[in-house]
């Protein structure tokens, strides 16, 4: 029997898709299973704004033994008791079902031999609230919220549910190429090579064209504002041991006629901490990017800076707060040549920057690139640069 939509009856019959919908509703009862299976499940979904239904299938084959308009608790009462006898439903030895009182209420009277199983989903759940709630009475107690104790409580926290959570912190989990019309080795080269080396998208068309893949340049466009971000979090979970002597600068990039600033920091060896374009150049820029480096990377034991007094500014309320205070700080004009020389990398690919029009389109380029520089700078010290590939080490980022 071919599958014919409610439209194409009510345009053969002469008659309104309302009438017809209504007259299948009159006359087509789903018959229930004669029997019932030893291991029920029992949930409510919303069937129709705002109204709730219930349903219930065969926990072993998932296969489904009724749904019904309403979840009352009388409605399901009667479907039962209707529909089989009480030896019938002696049968049934296990249901599962989430923490709702209503359900347990009457499960025994009409499943005598039945035992409860509370899905462990809901109780995963439960605990979690529970924990959050802990989490924010304890915060409370706090005074001051941006002290070293209220934000060591806040970010581990934050680590702790990112592992919990795959919408926080799914990078070593999700396949980030799931969905895509081209293939995951086809998207790496190419934002690999647009990364590595100042090409434009049409030129990466075609680079691509040339293997043999056709793409339009407004596609590369896009794989290089997402991938960008996701990068960077996979090379951060990557990222190795470094010294404990930093460099602290700040580099200018024109967004759309307005200058910003790529805040970067390395160590005493050049190999990349973290890096973040920001919108201004002032006290907050600096505390933020500092302050975040400081939490995720550890003290250091020497940061070097330049005279910029909004940097100044900000290194001593960290040192006030107790984030600096064991760590040396040094602040002249030519101790910093280390991180201005290797603000090089970034220049070149400034002949860019005229297509940037918004600081996240920005932002997403620039976390691409210094990925790669990163990357490049790690093989280097590690004396194995000749066979340097950016396309292989995004491939060894990547969770299989």
């Amino acid at each position: 029997m071919k599958s014919i939509t409610s439209k194409s009856i009510a345009s053969i019959t002469g008659i309104s898709t309302t009438t017809v919908g209504r007259i299948l509703d009159d006359n087509i009862n789903p018959r229930p299973l004669n029997y019932l299976p030893t291991n029920l499940c029992f949930d409510e979904f919303r069937s129709t704004h705002p109204q709730m239904a219930f349903i219930c299938i065969d926990a072993d084959t998932h296969k489904r033994v009724t749904v019904l308009g309403d979840r009352l608790s009388d409605t399901i009462k009667k479907f039962f008791e209707e529909n089989y006898s009480i030896d019938e439903r002696a049968k049934v030895k296990h249901i599962c079902m989430d923490m709702n009182a209503a359900y347990q209420n009457f499960v025994h009277e009409l499943f005598p031999n039945a035992e409860i199983v509370i899905d462990r989903f809901h109780i995963i759940q439960l605990l979690g609230r529970a924990m959050d709630q802990m989490r924010v009475q304890a915060l409370r107690q706090i005074k001051d919220k941006h002290s070293r104790v209220g934000s060591g409580a806040n970010f581990a926290w934050q680590l702790h549910s990112s592992i919990l959570s795959d919408k926080k912190r799914g990078i070593v989990r999700m396949n980030y190429f799931k969905g895509r019309h081209f293939q995951q080795d086809i998207i790496i080269v190419a934002v690999g090579y647009y990364f590595r080396f100042s090409l434009s998208y049409r030129d990466i068309v075609e680079l691509l064209r040339d293997r043999g893949v056709s793409v339009h340049h407004t596609t590369v466009m896009r794989w290089v504002h997402h991938y960008g971000p996701i990068f960077k979090a996979l090379w951060r979970q990557h990222q190795t041991s470094h010294t404990k002597s930093w460099r602290i600068d700040e580099a200018y990039i024109n967004v759309k006629g307005h200058w910003t600033y790529l805040y970067r920091a390395i160590d005493s060896n050049g190999l990349t901490l973290d890096f973040e374009l920001l919108k201004h150049r002032d006290y907050a820029a600096a505390y933020h990017f500092l302050k975040r480096l400081l939490t995720t990377d550890g003290r250091p034991d020497r940061l070097v800076t330049d005279q910029y007094r909004a940097t100044l500014k900000a290194v001593k309320h960290l040192m006030k707060q107790d984030y600096l205070s064991k760590s040396a700080h040094q602040c002249s004009k030519y101790r910093n040549n280390l991180i201005e020389q290797d603000h090089r990398f970034i220049k070149r690919h400034r002949v860019r920057s005229a297509s940037f029009q918004n600081i996240r389109t920005a932002s997403a380029t620039l976390s691409g690139i210094e990925v790669i520089h990163a990357l490049r700078k790690k093989t280097r010290r590690e004396l194995s640069l000749i066979g340097f590939s950016a396309v292989d080490e995004l491939k060894a980022m990547v969770p299989a």
